[in-house]
């Protein structure tokens, strides 16, 4: 069995924003979001770009918190059927911050 996970920046990124390098975090994830597009991969690219709007929402640079809403609303937008609820989910939950860094209820 082989087991392909995508882009090895998507690790990178998140280790990065874990140890809050937020700005390595953000190149990191738009790389693997990038990549896992080229390689046909839409799970892992959709994934790469919820990673990437959490860490844009946390690191609050002007347009950050639009561009994060608009990432998370398209990730939210591409998993089908029942497997991906949770996805879903959580996805919409971070498409939710509102411009002063609280979510919208």
């Amino acid at each position: 069995m082989v087991a392909v996970l995508g882009s090895n920046r998507l690790p990178l990124g998140q280790a990065a924003a874990a140890l809050g390098r937020l700005d390595d975090a953000v190149r990191h994830l738009r790389a693997a979001a990038e990549i896992n597009d080229r390689a046909g991969m839409p799970p892992m690219a959709a994934f790469a770009r919820y990673e990437l709007a959490r860490v844009l929402a946390r690191r609050r640079r002007p347009g950050d918190r639009d561009e994060a809403a608009a990432l998370a609303a398209s990730a939210a937008r591409w998993p089908a059927g029942s497997a991906w609820r949770p996805w879903r989910a959580a996805a919409r939950s971070c498409r939710g911050l509102c411009p002063d860094g609280r979510r919208a209820r």
